[in-house]
């Protein structure tokens, strides 16, 4: 079977089936069958009497033949196409013996009908919103944040859905986010999300949100304590925020985790300096 497209295009995905119905791996592998690509040809392997083929006999000039049938089906999914498929049985009758005789048609159509689901997004001062509208398809998709599949019961989210649509609400210090610019008095963060087949992992829509949220890095207080806030950002993958010191290098850390540093101390400490502004 020669490709109806050159070799400037790639084949990702490949399914082979018999008598209409899609054969997964396993069944393939327990009848035998192989389907291959080469940079001319789709092979299909198929060993002579496996069990979704069936014998007819034949005696043309009298002379006795058996021959072996099989209807291979190939299939290439495609995300904007609907395959329909309708089975039909016409009954017939042998004159003029009036033999009765069946004969089972199946009757494929695709048509481009499918509207894909659409992702749209915005942020508040601590939080990044996110609405999907369901498309023809309906919610037959896996939501991702990242590399994580959302479920409702994820606890850092807000999580609704009713039948047309679903959102989600996340602050910007989820696990899931990404922060990429750190200023003295914002951090710039982005959630990756998009939707994938359930079956074929097609991305069928995909969102990526950046904004701006407001963050105090640093705070004096009138007792003489000074406490300041370090951000791990996209760009220095390799910091480790337990690590971080002050100027004065035993002023570490009170508290971090894998994003964050916090530290507090006095302003008589860890190397501060000061500043007379006379007005």
């Amino acid at each position: 079977m020669t490709p109806l497209v050159d070799g400037s295009f790639e084949i990702r995905e490949m399914h082979m089936g018999i008598n209409g119905r899609r054969l997964d791996r396993s069944q393939m592998a327990a009848r035998g069958y192989t389907l291959s690509a080469t940079d001319f040809h789709i092979v299909i392997e198929i060993p002579v009497g496996s069990p979704d083929g069936h014998y007819k006999s034949h005696a043309p000039d009298n002379q006795y033949h058996v021959t072996y049938l099989v209807e291979p089906m190939l299939e290439n999914p495609e995300p904007l196409v609907t395959t329909y498929f309708l089975s039909l049985i016409f009954g017939f009758i042998i004159l003029p013996e009036e033999t009765p005789f069946a004969h089972q048609v199946k009757l494929q159509a695709s048509l481009q009908d499918v509207d894909l689901p659409t992702i749209t997004g915005t942020c508040d001062q601590n939080q990044f919103h996110i609405s999907v509208k369901y498309g023809s398809q309906g919610n037959n998709f896996k939501a991702m944040v990242g590399n994580q599949q959302l479920t409702p019961e994820m606890a850092d989210y807000q999580f609704q859905e009713n039948g047309t649509h679903f959102s989600v609400i996340l602050p910007y210090t989820a696990k899931d986010t990404t922060f990429e610019l750190m200023t003295s008095d914002s951090v710039r963060a982005h959630v990756d999300f998009f939707l994938l087949h359930t079956r074929n992992e097609w991305v069928l829509a995909d969102l990526l949100l950046s904004c701006n949220f407001p963050l105090t890095t640093t705070k004096c207080y009138s007792n003489g304590t000074m406490v300041a806030t370090a951000v791990k950002v996209d760009s220095v993958t390799n910091m480790i925020p337990s690590r971080l010191t002050l100027k004065d290098q035993s002023c570490k850390p009170t508290f971090s985790d894998d994003r964050f540093a916090h530290f507090s101390f006095n302003v008589a400490s860890c190397g501060t300096t000061r500043t007379v502004s006379v007005y």
